[in-house]
Formats: structure tokens, C-alpha cells, sequence
């Protein structure tokens, strides 16, 4: 069945809501009465024509008063018939769109300039000086010459005849317009214009698209398509409904499934022209939705065959047609986990999965994280006892551990001898240290522990610290001797006691160190490999106590001896001082015995941190850090010139010695100026009898 006419429902819509069609660039004519004479005429050119408010619009000069202001303007097109009689739309030549736009472009520049001034005559056509600055004058017919003018059409040869006939004149002088409508209107969505096979769509929200082209004025600025559409229902079309206006798409949403639909569009120019399509048909396919999700982990990227399938779990793919044949793709491995099966697919190969939609379904994609196998073996010797981290994959060689999961760290700790070998290395780690091995689960995996023959025979060093030539006893006989020696060619497995003297020259005994076992002064060792003992002699080492100033003093003079006692056994002290709590390297100061180390010109009312460490040969003993803070600065009277806080003879006797000096003199010192006062006679300073009464006043005081 066909539609009903779409043609003549478009004509009817634009002839009942337009009543007047002009190109853009066309010159207009109003006028006031009948017959025509003189100026009793309005002149404007056609700008652009508004689709989607349905309005036309024009740039002329709309008069005034004689200079009025801001007379070129651009108006609607009631504006510009201000209620009078329509005269006709005019042009010369026919323009082609360039030269029209040429003309357009040129009366946009001279918006705002003046009505014409009618004395000097000239200013009727004059143009702005810079675009819309407002500064030309325009009569409403000169204007249009103006404008064409520029564009190189010449409309009325004789300006003057123009100036005197008014827009009439010009009217006559033009031709009649010529009209065009858009050409090759089509939709390329949809594309099909056979109802029998139309464009198929799968999903209800669709964008309709369009073109369209006009060569003398362009489509219209703004929403130069209108889009319809009707349905077929009930073995019958209904009527076009309007969807909407707007540029070349318009979106639209398919009001039911499974039906056939036809779609129009309309392609209306600058002039309010317009110009249909045929009727191109769509039809909505029976569609469904299906549901990817996973388990065991979540946001698995899915791959397919066709890219709107694609996604991350869990998502769904709305609006399938039925009959479409889907295969997803899952990573054999996400995050920490492994593919495992795919569930809800017609079939599956590797981790892909199979369906054909007739329905809405769901579809699964399992993962399970992966469990792997441990084999620790030995080699070398057998049973070896292996320790682990975390504990659950200890055990005795050769033994397996099973179902560990994936990505878990192991270490495995061997023993450094087994059964009178020595451990040699391990192999089959990801990295080893000494005797552990150290391992991720990412496969099944194989350690192997590796032995060797022990040596017969070990070496024994004993050293002595803070001493020297200590006579050492051993147990059994032969493995004494006197500091520092070797015993070599020792039979693997003997076991010795060491003891050392309770003192040697004079220094007590202190410790062992290096032994298996120690008891006392006795060190005890069993010779499974070469072994190093060392005896320590010396005091033992305390650090410093007694601070002078004491910790925390205030008001200490800023020269200071800061003293100490040996809290024992230092044979030496490292000093550190300064201001910055605690002392570090950067305050050090010096290493001295003695128990005394003085500071001078110190800082007045700062705080001062201190530490003495206690040092001997066998090692260093940190002391406390110790803190003072010095006095305030003192306040002296004037006079009191050696600063011992009393002003008397001594002073004087300072004073003297500069007597009548002034201040160009060689020795002359601001210090025994105390009267600031200068000489009357020379308007220098100087130091005389002013001085001496300030003197006298402050001596008095002190001695009070």
C-alpha cells in the first residue's frame, strides 16, 4: 500500500505559514499607497530565513528623522512592512550564491549607520568607515545600490535619477527575481526507498540523517530540515507526523517493534523555500537482550567477532535482532585467576562461546584462581629437614606440596650440614641467598637442595681484643697457646674448651665471642667447619656523669669551662657542642683526655646542648646529651667604659685620655662621647665638660 502524499502535505505546511518567497540578497518593496510616486516607497534586502521559528528577515535602512542614528538595521520581516502594502522582490542578473553573499556581507558591515542627511544631498549612500561603525548615512533605496554595487552589479545606471526617483525608481530599473527551492534532498539514514526491502534497524533509538544543497541562497541558518515519519498499522499508513526540526540528524526513538515506518525530510533554504524527499522506509526486526557476566572475578574484558558485542563484566547488549549468531571471547587469564569454562552457550571452543539469540539470555564465564604443586627434592644425601615460609610447605626430602595457589610466595630454608656433608646450592628457585631458595607459584615447581662431602679436617683462630699475648688453656690438650695463634689439620668433630685468665696485665676479662657454647671464662666449639674465637680484655665502659654546668642550668656566663667526670673505664672523650639539639656529627669538636674542655664568647640568652662520649680500645660508650642556657646580655651605665659594671677611677682615667677631642680628631671614639650634644661654636661633637657630668651622675650611682 503506498503513503499518502507527503508533497502536498509539505506544500500546504509552508504555503499556509509563509506568504511571501525571496532569495537572499533580493531586494524588497513596500509601499504606503496606490498609484506609486516618488519616495512614498521602502527599499530592503532579504537576509536569511529562520526555519525553525519560521521567520524571514532583512537588513535595511528603516528611516527616521533626517541623521538619525543606527538607521541600517536588521529587522523581521513585519518590522520591515510596518503594516503596508507589499510591492514585489526585485534583482538584477540573477546572482549566483557568491556574488549573493558578497552583497549580504557587505550590508552586515554598514549596520548602524545613519539615516540620510538631507542637506549636503550626497550623504545618502555613504558607507560606514569601518565595518557597523556607525559613522555612514543611508536612504534606504541607496543602501541597496550600495550593496550591489559592491558585489559588481550596477542596478541604476544614474545615481542622480536614482537620488530624485527614490526606491520606485530603483524598482523599475531591476528585473524580477527569480526563485529556487534546495535540490537533491535525500536521507542516507534510512537509505532505502523500496517499502518491500527496507532499512533494518536493531535497536529503538535511531538518528535519522539527511542532505540537501541550494545554489543561489543556501540552507536556511538554523534547523534547515524537517523530519516526518508514519506508520504502517492495521494494513494502512497513517498520517505524517512532524518529528522535529533540525540540522542533518534528528534523533528518534521507534514508537514499536517489529513495525514498518516511513521517513520524509524537508529541506527549506535561506528563502524560506522548501523542497521534500521521497519517502524512505525502516523497519524495526524482533530484537532481545543478552547478559554477559563472570564469576569468580569481576570486570573480565569479553572480545567479539562484532564490536558492539564487547565489554566488561558484568554488562548487557539490548536490542539484538533475533537470529543473530554471537561468539564472545574471554582471556584465558584475569588478575590472578584462570579460565576455567564458559556456561549458557549453545557451544564453546577454548574460551570462546557460541549462540544464536532467539531469546533473551544470560551467559557465564567462569574463573577459578589456580592451585599448583611443590616437589622439594635433595641430592646429595637424603631426609633433609626444610623449614618454610609460611610453614605449611616444611617438610623432609624428596616430599611434594600440593594445591597451592597461585602467586603465592614460598622460602625454603636448608641446614648448612647433613649427615658429614656441607650445603653446596639449590637450583630450581626464582633467587637464593645462602641456604634459602625463594619461590612464586605461577606452575608447578621443583626445588632441589644440593649436598657435598664435609672437609676431615678445620682450621681454629684465636684473637685477643684489648690485650695481647693472653696465655689461652684448652681442653683437650693441645689447642692452647698464647694469643693470637692457629691450630690447623683438626679432625672434623672435635669438640674444645678454650679458657681464658681472669685478667692479663693488669686488664680484666670481659667476654668471648665467635664460640658455640660460653660459659664463664670458658668458650666452648665443635669443629664442623674453620672457626674464629676472640677473647676481649679492658674495663668496662661507661659514659660520663657530673656536667658542669648542670644539665639544664640557666643564667651561665658566655665564657665556660664545661667539665665532667669518667663514669669508668675511657681511656678518651669525643666532644660535641652547638646549638642544634641533639649533637650530631656536624657539632663534634674534638677527641681529648682531658676532663675539661672550655667555650668562650658564647651567644647571650641562647641555649647549648652537649655530650660527651666515653671511648676506649674496645669500643665507644654514648653519653647524655647535657643542655645550658647563658645569661641575658648585660646592661652597662655609660661611663662604665671596661664594662666591669662600676664606674669609677679606672674609667675616669679612660676619659682623660680623650679629653677635648673632637670628632675630626685621630683618636677620636664614639665610645666617650656620652653627652650627644655638639659644640655651639663648631656644631661638631665632642668630648668635654657634658661628657664629665654624665660621667660624674652615673659614678655616683654605682657608689651609692
Amino acid at each position: 500500500m503506498k503513503l499518502k502524499s507527503l508533497i502536498l502535505f509539505c506544500l500546504i505546511f509552508f504555503s499556509s505559514s509563509v506568504a511571501v518567497y525571496a532569495e537572499m540578497a533580493d531586494a524588497v518593496y513596500r509601499r504606503l499607497d496606490l498609484p506609486i510616486i516618488g519616495d512614498n516607497a521602502h527599499a530592503g534586502l532579504i537576509y536569511h530565513y529562520d526555519n525553525e521559528a519560521e521567520t524571514r528577515y532583512v537588513i535595511h535602512s528603516a528611516g527616521g528623522s533626517f541623521g538619525s542614528p543606527n538607521s541600517v538595521r536588521t529587522g523581521d520581516w513585519e518590522a520591515f512592512l510596518e503594516g503596508e502594502l507589499y510591492l514585489g522582490k526585485r534583482t538584477k542578473r540573477n546572482p549566483s550564491y557568491t556574488i549573493r553573499k558578497l552583497i549580504i556581507e557587505e550590508a552586515i558591515d554598514q549596520i548602524g549607520a545613519n539615516y540620510w542627511a538631507q542637506n549636503p544631498w550626497a550623504q545618502w549612500n555613504e558607507p560606514n568607515s569601518s565595518p557597523q561603525s556607525g559613522d555612514g548615512y543611508f536612504r534606504c533605496d541607496g543602501l541597496v545600490e550600495y550593496c550591489y554595487e559592491q558585489a559588481g552589479i550596477n542596478p541604476c545606471d544614474n545615481n542622480t535619477s536614482l537620488y530624485w526617483g527614490g526606491p520606485v525608481y530603483q524598482f523599475n530599473q531591476f528585473s524580477t527575481a527569480i526563485q529556487t527551492t534546495p535540490e537533491q534532498v535525500v536521507m542516507s539514514f534510512p537509505d532505502s526507498v523500496d517499502s518491500n526491502t527496507p532499512t533494518v534497524a536493531h535497536r529503538t533509538e535511531i538518528t535519522l540523517k539527511a542532505n540537501a544543497r541550494d545554489t543561489h541562497s543556501d540552507l536556511s541558518y538554523r534547523s534547515p530540515y524537517i523530519f516526518h515519519y508514519a506508520q504502517y498499522v492495521n494494513g494502512g499508513w497513517s498520517d505524517w507526523s512532524e518529528i522535529g526540526r533540525s540540522e542533518d540528524s534528528m534523533p528518534f526513538t521507534i514508537p514499536e517493534k517489529n513495525t514498518l515506518y516511513a521517513f520524509c525530510v524537508t529541506a527549506v533554504d535561506n528563502d524560506g523555500n522548501a523542497q521534500n524527499s521521497v519517502s524512505y522506509y525502516l523497519k524495526h526486526a524482533q530484537t532481545f537482550t543478552f547478559f554477559v557476566r563472570s564469576s569468580g572475578t569481576a570486570g573480565v574484558p569479553i572480545d567479539s567477532q562484532d564490536s558492539d558485542f564487547t565489554g566488561a563484566t558484568d554488562y548487557f547488549i539490548g536490542d539484538v535482532e533475533s537470529g543473530t549468531r554471537v561468539t564472545l571471547t574471554a582471556p584465558l587469564n584475569q588478575k590472578e585467576t584462570q579460565f576455567s569454562h564458559w556456561e549458557g552457550c549453545d557451544e564453546t571452543s577454548g574460551t570462546d562461546c557460541t549462540f544464536t539469540v532467539t531469546a533473551d539470555k544470560n551467559v557465564v564465564v567462569h574463573y577459578t584462581v589456580p592451585k599448583y604443586n611443590l616437589s622439594v627434592a635433595s641430592a646429595g644425601v637424603s631426609g633433609v629437614e626444610i623449614n618454610s615460609l609460611p610453614s605449611n610447605s616444611s617438610g623432609i626430602t624428596d616430599y611434594v606440596v600440593s594445591d597451592i595457589s597461585a602467586g603465592t610466595s614460598i622460602t625454603l630454608s636448608a641446614p648448612e650440614n647433613h649427615d658429614n656433608k656441607e650445603f653446596s646450592h639449590w637450583t630450581g628457585c626464582d633467587t637464593a641467598s645462602q641456604t634459602d631458595c625463594n619461590i612464586a607459584m605461577t606452575s608447578n615447581r621443583t626445588a632441589t637442595v644440593h649436598y657435598n662431602d664435609a672437609p676431615s679436617e678445620y682450621q681454629l683462630s684465636v684473637n685477643a681484643l684489648g690485650a695481647s699475648n693472653v696465655q689461652i688453656t684448652s681442653s683437650p690438650h693441645g689447642f692452647g697457646g698464647i694469643t693470637d695463634y692457629e691450630k690447623t689439620h683438626i679432625a672434623a668433630g672435635t669438640r674444645i674448651a678454650l679458657t681464658a685468665p681472669l685478667t692479663t696485665t693488669g686488664m680484666p676479662f670481659l667476654n668471648w665471642s665467635g664460640c658455640d657454647e660460653i660459659s664463664g671464662k670458658t668458650c666452648s666449639v665443635a669443629m664442623s667447619s674453620d672457626k674464629r674465637v676472640t677473647v676481649s680484655y679492658g674495663h668496662i665502659l661507661k659514659p660520663p656523669v657530673s656536667p658542669l654546668p648542670a644539665n639544664g642550668a640557666e643564667n651561665i656566663s658566655v665564657t665556660q669551662n664545661l667539665e665532667w667526670i669518667n663514669g669508668g673505664g675511657a681511656d678518651s672523650f669525643d666532644i660535641y657542642f652547638g646549638t642544634i639539639p641533639p649533637p650530631g656529627e656536624s657539632e663534634f669538636r674534638i677527641k681529648q683526655s682531658d676532663l675539661k674542655f672550655p667555650v668562650k664568647n658564647l651567644a647571650y640568652n641562647t641555649t647549648y646542648y652537649w655530650r660527651v662520649d666515653a671511648v676506649n680500645s674496645n669500643g665507644t660508650a654514648t653519653g647524655t646529651v647535657w643542655e645550658f642556657t647563658t645569661q641575658p646580655e648585660p646592661v652597662y651605665l655609660s661611663g662604665d667604659f671596661n664594662k666591669d659594671f662600676i664606674v669609677n677611677e679606672q674609667d675616669l682615667e679612660e676619659l682623660r685620655r680623650h679629653w677635648l677631642q673632637s670628632e675630626d680628631h685621630n683618636n677620636w671614639s664614639e665610645k666617650y662621647n656620652l653627652d650627644r650634644v655638639a659644640d655651639p661654636r663648631t656644631g661638631k661633637q665632642i668630648i668635654n665638660y657634658r661628657d664629665l657630668a654624665v660621667f660624674a651622675d652615673n659614678w655616683l650611682k654605682t657608689n651609692e
